[in-house]
């Protein structure tokens, strides 16, 4: 994101990055053998979103943050709810 080069991130970016921390920290909760699974199917996904949302599409970015938040929202079922969805 260019954040170690001084470059300030904006406020979408941000949210982003909250949203996957704070699915990182929902992962925690987890049993070990599921934390690591978790963890790599949520990199997995924010990094494929990274790759194919086009940067200047707002609204869709939004959406897939209003979404993140839904699933993720303190509840750790909404966490395997997302999971599942993901892995079809």
């Amino acid at each position: 994101m260019g954040a170690s080069k001084g470059q300030k991130l904006s406020g979408l970016q941000k949210q982003v990055l909250s949203l996957y921390r704070g699915f990182l920290r929902a992962a925690r909760s987890k049993p070990c053998e599921d934390r690591c699974q978790i963890e790599s199917i949520v990199s997995a996904e924010f990094r494929r979103n990274s790759k194919q949302v086009d940067r200047k599409n707002f609204f869709y970015i939004e959406y897939l943050l209003r979404r993140g938040h839904f699933f993720c929202s303190g509840s750790s079922i909404g966490l395997v709810e997302w999971i599942g969805e993901i892995l079809g």
